[in-house]
């Protein structure tokens, strides 16, 4: 489950919130960069000892699943509306709020089609009975922390940070 915080945008004041990063309280600033003329995200400890100090790299909220099925250890994901990854290329997606949650997940798929995902799930998981989403994330944390990630959603401003 994700812990939300909504990005208050300002280029005068920094936006300030206290994330979980691997079972450990940090706190992370977003700040404006005049000379850069982007946000930033700094993450500290809370004594003050810096983490990364990264450009804000945003990802997109991602696409509807129209259906999702398994068969033979192969689930094979349809999206609603065609994506823009290259045929026969594999890519890291994740899915999130589909039913059950052996779906949900990063996994390591297979662009097989312009509206089609295919990864390994060796065991049954059940008939899916909700579908959510499938997204390319971009970690910003990403070889800083074991466990814990922290995505940006361009679209709603809200930082999703994991466990």
């Amino acid at each position: 489950m994700a812990t939300i915080f909504t990005f208050q945008k300002s280029a005068l004041q920094p936006y300030s919130f206290t994330p979980t990063m691997d079972e450990r309280v940090v706190s992370a600033v977003v700040l404006w960069s005049l000379f850069g003329k982007r946000f930033y995200l700094r993450m500290n400890e809370l004594g003050g000892e810096p983490i990364f100090m990264l450009p804000l790299i945003g990802s997109t909220i991602g696409f509807h699943i129209l259906s999702i099925s398994w068969l033979r250890g192969i689930v094979t994901v349809t999206t609603s509306f065609p994506h823009e990854f290259t045929l026969g290329n594999t890519v890291d997606l994740t899915i999130r709020d589909c039913f059950p949650e052996a779906y949900n997940g990063r996994h390591r798929c297979y662009v097989s089609a312009p509206r089609e995902f295919q990864f390994n799930l060796p065991s049954f998981p059940g008939r899916a009975l909700a579908l959510g989403y499938i997204n390319y994330d971009i970690n910003i944390a990403a070889g800083y922390f074991d466990v814990s990630t922290i995505v940006y959603r361009t679209a709603n401003q809200q930082f999703e940070v994991t466990p």
